[in-house]
């Protein structure tokens, strides 16, 4: 909340946060067209034929690069609506292809659905069109995208909810709801239920649980659950305030592409542990204090004013 004090540098750190976000997706769609070697166990190999890579940059996870696509690419728009000239909005609508292409090639149903949210709340607050945009878009993605639409349908299927229940995520969340039966209040006790950080240390004897918000229930109750969904909702509205109540139009838009993309992570939480990522803990954070510090910033029309 203490960085920003004008349009330049607010502007200035969305740009080499959407720059380097660029260089990461460009990276991951070489690792597609490459054919990159994937382990076996995050492909349903017997179902998913089709299915040959996913995509994880540098990052290690095609799960938590999707997500960090579902931050960038609002952010990018926002860019796109404030910039003045054509050759900026050219390069900005040239970021936004890369890393949506990125994003599909992840093939990360939950960062797909934490997409969906943010980009349904840039159609809302930025641009109408997009929503038009997202129906042509699922209607056409049979014919467009047929490995995505594949990949979805399967999560509908039957055959998707026996073999999660046998030893995908809705084994894994059935395993943490019966730990968190023995301890409904307080939990079993921070760090003592694996997690991210015990996976890259133990891999043979941790536990990954595939939803942030059901860690944390497991490991600190409903008490600290409730606590944790209470500064999440706290920090939304105040980032909610920090957008209504910016002195310029651009603010306000820029604000409202931040905060689309912190509501797709959050979204993502729900079925993966993006918070125990530092990079995407650290970048949700950073952007919350930016949205909730916008009625300090100078705005772009008033430095043009100034000038």
């Amino acid at each position: 909340m203490n960085l920003i004090f004008s349009w330049r540098e607010l502007e200035w750190m969305a740009d080499f946060f959407v720059a380097v976000c660029t260089v990461v997706a460009l990276y991951g769609m070489y690792q597609y067209f490459t054919g990159l070697e994937i382990p076996v166990t995050w492909i349903d190999s017997k179902v998913e034929t089709t299915l040959k890579t996913r995509v994880y940059s540098i990052i290690g996870s095609p799960n938590i690069l999707g997500s960090l696509m579902v931050l960038s690419i609002p952010i990018a728009l926002a860019l796109f609506k404030t910039c003045e000239t054509k050759i900026k909005k050219y390069y900005y609508l040239g970021t936004m292809s890369i890393m949506l292409l990125c994003l599909v090639f992840t093939f990360s149903r939950g960062a797909w659905l934490g997409f969906m949210l943010a980009a349904l709340l840039c159609g809302l607050w930025l641009d109408r069109r997009i929503l038009i945009a997202m129906v042509l878009l699922v209607v056409l993605s049979p014919i467009l995208m047929p490995s995505v639409y594949d990949r979805m349908a399967y999560m509908m299927s039957s055959d998707y909810q026996a073999s999660s229940a046998r030893g995908g995520r809705i084994s894994r969340w059935t395993l943490a709801l019966a730990a968190w039966e023995k301890q409904p209040a307080i939990g079993v006790g921070l760090g003592r239920f694996g997690g991210a950080v015990a996976a890259r240390y133990y891999p043979e004897d941790s536990f990954y649980v595939d939803s942030w918000y059901l860690k944390v229930g497991t490991e600190s109750g409903w008490i600290g659950l409730g606590a944790t969904g209470l500064f999440i909702l706290f920090v939304l509205g105040a980032a909610r305030r920090g957008i209504n109540q910016a002195r310029a139009p651009s603010l306000r838009m820029m604000g409202n592409g931040f905060l689309a993309g912190m509501v797709g992570v959050l979204l993502h939480n729900l079925v993966e542990n993006v918070f125990e990522v530092p990079m995407m803990a650290t970048y949700f954070w950073l952007f919350a204090g930016f949205v909730i510090a916008l009625p300090l910033i100078q705005g772009q029309e008033e430095e043009t004013n100034d000038e």
